[in-house]
């Protein structure tokens, strides 16, 4: 019997469409991401009567039918960024003596003699 090689579908042609209108309160879910499709499996065996298998395709795409109201689109996640002063980029020894000193001036109370 000859081998069957697996075609490998290129990441650009992995798409995911999720398809649904005003009439019907279900949308369909046609997908060949991988991570999604697990999400996908997962949530038809917790809610059977919600979420259902329709069929898997040759190409290892899966299609499921599920509730409109679980498809939701968020706003953009923004990295925030914290405002931190800008301090001089000190070296290992820097550091050190700048930490002596300001426990030096900390336990004197601030007043430091001049030698």
């Amino acid at each position: 019997m000859p081998e069957t090689k697996k075609k490998v579908v290129p990441l650009s042609e992995r798409e995911t469409i999720i398809t649904y209108n005003d009439a019907e309160k279900t949308a369909n879910v046609y997908t060949m991401n991988r991570k999604l499709s697990r999400k996908l499996l997962a949530m038809a065996q917790e809610y059977p009567s919600l979420v259902k298998f329709v069929r898997k395709y040759p190409d290892s795409a899966v299609e499921y039918e599920l509730p409109k109201k679980s498809i939701t689109v968020s706003k953009p996640r923004v990295k925030r960024v914290i405002n931190v002063p800008e301090t001089p980029n000190y070296g290992k020894e820097e550091l050190e003596k700048q930490s002596f000193v300001n426990c030096m001036e900390a336990w004197k109370g601030g007043n430091m003699e001049s030698e």
